[in-house]
């Protein structure tokens, strides 16, 4: 059981790689406003960003929908971790 805590510091370690990302993206595609409002409206951002690339092509773009693809089953595999644990302390 014990292993299954590590998933929560590898989510947040994720999170911050995504939301950096996110940020960078968003600085050097649309500029200074869009990048102070990603970094400001981290959720609204990452979903718009992801939307927008879903179906572009090249390395970048694909890392970073698969990033956030690999954070959204990391996020609802801690929170059945939780619901495990909770269970069966």
């Amino acid at each position: 059981m014990n292993r299954l805590k590590l998933i929560y510091p590898g989510t947040i370690i994720v999170g911050i790689i995504a939301y950096v990302f996110t940020v960078g993206i968003a600085f050097v595609t649309k500029g200074f406003v869009i990048g102070v409002l990603s970094a400001s409206l981290p959720i609204i951002s990452n979903m718009y960003w992801v939307y927008s690339f879903w179906n572009e092509t090249g390395t970048v773009y694909i890392l970073y929908v698969n990033i956030h693809l690999a954070l959204a089953m990391m996020i609802l595999l801690c929170l059945l971790v939780q619901q495990i644990i909770k269970r069966f302390p």
